[in-house]
């Protein structure tokens, strides 16, 4: 789990139209949700796999529980020292649970959790609700027609402050993100690839993100092990995270 890269000269160029109308980019936007962030109760796995610019590798496993688009809890698996660890969005709140200290702590979205995954790349990326839809346009990505939809952040507890997303017509699956900082600075990039049928469609099953910062490095999500499950209210609680595990 990009953007405006063809405003700052760093993205494809424009084609001609893909044919027919364009559709209204909340909608372009709302299809490709439905396939990356779904609005189900559902839990997933999720290991990253971080290889830094000098070629060090290391690997995370975290468990996430998901209830519609705006609540999230996950769980800290491996490596061992982060085992017990737990991370909450709901809404605009984010909370990281620390068992040395015995408590949750306030934290942001967009702080880093592990690589050049931020907490809300894996707990809450919400590109309908957190993001205004500022239009969309046909381009040519990998030799292919596609639609950009150029994103606003209309809430400061947002990820990023801006997105450029690369849609494929039609079917709708995301392909490419790009993730820029409120100053403008291109951040990182993101592909999403290995489509699979899981929770009744085929979704994206892999977020491929590279570090676009002098820091370099890749960080590749893989979401396993779905099921769809209804989850209590109260598993989204501070109280719930700061339990024992």
């Amino acid at each position: 789990m990009a953007f405006g890269a063809a405003l700052l000269g760093q993205g494809p160029a424009p084609v001609d139209p893909v044919p027919g109308a364009l559709p209204e980019a909340r909608e372009v936007v709302r299809r490709a949700d439905d396939l990356r962030n779904p609005t189900l109760s559902y839990i997933a796995e999720v290991r990253i796999t971080t290889t830094a610019t000098e070629g060090r590798e290391g690997t995370s496993l975290y468990r996430v529980f998901i209830k519609g688009r705006s609540r999230s809890f996950v769980e800290f698996l491996e490596p061992a020292q982060y085992k017990g660890m737990a991370l909450l969005m709901s809404g605009e709140d984010s909370w990281l649970y620390l068992p040395s200290i015995g408590r949750a702590t306030r934290v942001s979205s967009y702080q880093g959790l592990t690589g050049n995954v931020a907490n809300g790349d894996i707990a809450r990326l919400n590109f309908l609700e957190d993001y205004d839809a500022m239009g969309v346009a046909a381009e040519s990505l990998d030799g292919r027609e596609v639609y950009r939809v150029e994103l606003m952040a209309r809430r400061r507890s947002a990820t990023y402050r801006r997105v450029a997303l690369w849609v494929e017509p039609g079917r709708f699956r995301p392909l490419r993100a790009e993730f820029f900082t409120v100053s403008g600075r291109l951040l990182k990039t993101g592909e999403y690839g290995d489509y699979r049928e899981v929770l009744g469609a085929i979704r994206p099953t892999r977020l491929t993100i590279q570090d676009a910062t002098r820091g370099g490095g890749r960080s590749i999500m893989e979401f396993r092990n779905f099921e769809k499950k209804d989850l209590p209210d109260r598993m989204f609680t501070r109280t719930y995270i700061s339990r024992p595990r």
